[in-house]
């Protein structure tokens, strides 16, 4: 009599190892398309904001392929995006230049606003990260713009983490500017966790009350 097959189960450990190599690889390959996506500079917003879904999708093990994000970048490209890129761009050129400037011509107070600077850069790229997590096909620019504020004022926690997440991007590429593919992929994952704690509570709360 032959003893009865046993079913082997794949260890725990080993399958936390594999998620988080998988997830590791997903973040970098983000990276790698943010980055390609953001290279005429106006369509990072449109390429972040894509990025962001894009491990949304992943995190929800939905389909997220390179079709689906090279789509959304169009759409968001498309009315708007390209608008935001422009004053993105020139909004952040304009404080670097007048920082630059200051300490070339040995401005008093120059130390003073490069560092008002880089603080007003920090708050900018955050709320730049909050307003591409705002927006969705459909969405329009300005719409996503009103709601990325109102989630940085009404959530501060969710805001700090996002502040984090910019701040570590920002060190990251100032240390050693090659980092900037996977400190993109790492900001998208960290905005697209953030969004789905914040969509999680809102979709359990019609639950508890059916």
């Amino acid at each position: 009599m032959t003893a009865p097959a046993v079913a082997r189960r794949t260890p725990r450990w080993r399958q936390r190892m594999f998620d988080t190599i998988t997830l590791l690889g997903e973040v970098l390959w983000t990276g790698v398309l943010v980055s390609l996506a953001s290279l005429p500079l106006v369509t990072m917003p449109a390429a972040l904001a894509a990025g962001i879904r894009h491990m949304e999708r992943h995190i929800d093990a939905r389909e997220d392929g390179v079709r689906l994000f090279i789509g959304e970048v169009r759409r968001a490209l498309v009315p708007g995006g390209v608008i935001v890129g422009l004053g993105l761009v020139a909004l952040t050129g304009i404080l670097a230049l007048q920082s630059m400037v200051a300490n070339v011509a040995g401005v008093p107070g120059a130390q003073g606003l490069g560092l008002a600077v880089l603080v007003l850069l920090w708050f900018l790229g955050t709320l730049v990260v909050e307003v591409c997590a705002s927006w969705a096909p459909g969405v329009r620019w300005r719409v996503a713009m009103v709601d990325g504020a109102a989630r940085l004022i009404g959530s501060p926690k969710e805001g700090a983490l996002i502040a984090l997440a910019v701040a570590l991007t920002g060190i990251a590429v100032w240390q050693l500017p090659p980092l900037v593919i996977p400190a993109l992929g790492c900001l998208a994952f960290a905005a697209a966790v953030v969004g789905v704690r914040r969509r999680r509570p809102e979709e359990e709360a019609p639950a508890e009350h059916r």
